[in-house]
């Protein structure tokens, strides 16, 4: 009887050994097969900071802490970034815009299950220019018509601004209050329709030139005071958009151009 018992014991396990079905195999085995193979998968690149910020995705989660992610990198041209672990990426900053990289990850860089790469690899990439930028900085503003003051215009990349500058009717007040107290400060060429044919009237129009320093933040004064100086106190909605994405009101980019906006309130009463 026992001799029969221990026959079957080995069979089983042989069984299992050798070609047994997938519903014998053992939970670990199972677990194993169905996991990915730790390994680079691709780099992705975020443009909408100062800086470009790479982050190297792997097909699994990297540790968050303990491991020195730098010590197995290699980058050419030689730079010091900063590197932070988010889930399944490696994010490096302290990279430059315009520049040619080449990132070479050596064998052993480990995941959080500490799977390691078994083999080196070279990531490379333009790194390029950053793109334009047009915007309104600060809250909406109080102009007092007997000062000049200019309104600052950001850009980025951007070496000529159009702008339209409108005085705000009764039938565009509600709007145009909310985006004030909102600081809403963004839109899109419908906008400019709904200004021009319901809301207000076109008091301005025109392009404002910039610096533009290749991929650095520039700001010019646009000179809104003498625009409106000698109009009627009101409130007044300005418009801003790179003028390479169009050349005029009617072109066929005007519903996609994005716009900078900007509130203004023009009043003959001095504030103290």
């Amino acid at each position: 009887m026992i001799g029969r018992l221990l026959g079957y014991v080995l069979g089983l396990g042989l069984a299992l050994g050798a070609g047994a079905p997938p519903g014998l195999l053992a939970p670990a085995a199972a677990q194993q097969a169905e996991e990915p193979r730790f390994a680079f998968s691709r780099l992705d690149i975020d443009q909408s900071g100062l800086q470009p910020r790479g982050c190297l995705q792997f097909t699994r989660k990297l540790r968050a802490e303990g491991v020195r992610y730098l010590d197995y990198l290699s980058i050419s041209p030689q730079v010091r970034p900063g590197a932070s672990v988010e889930d399944d990426r490696l994010c490096l900053t302290g990279l430059s815009y315009g520049s040619d990289y080449e990132i070479d990850l050596r064998p052993g860089l480990p995941s959080a299950a500490d799977r390691r790469l078994s083999a080196s690899e070279r990531v490379g990439g333009t790194r390029s220019a950053r793109p334009p930028v047009v915007a309104f900085t600060g809250a909406g503003r109080i102009l007092v018509r007997a000062a000049s003051d200019g309104l600052p215009v950001t850009t980025v990349n951007v070496p000529e601004v159009a702008l339209r500058v409108f005085r705000v009717g009764e039938r565009g007040f509600a709007a145009v209050r909310d985006q004030f107290r909102q600081n809403d400060r963004r839109g899109w060429g419908y906008a400019l329709e709904q200004m021009r044919n319901d809301q207000g009237e076109l008091v301005w129009s025109g392009t404002l030139a910039t610096a533009n320093p290749p991929n650095r933040e520039v700001v010019t004064s646009f000179p809104l005071g003498e625009v409106i100086g000698g109009r009627r106190a009101g409130i007044y909605w300005i418009a801003a958009y790179d003028a390479a994405r169009g050349a005029g009101d009617d072109d066929d980019n005007r519903w996609s151009r994005q716009l900078a906006t900007q509130c203004v309130i023009s009043t003959d009463i001095a504030l103290s």
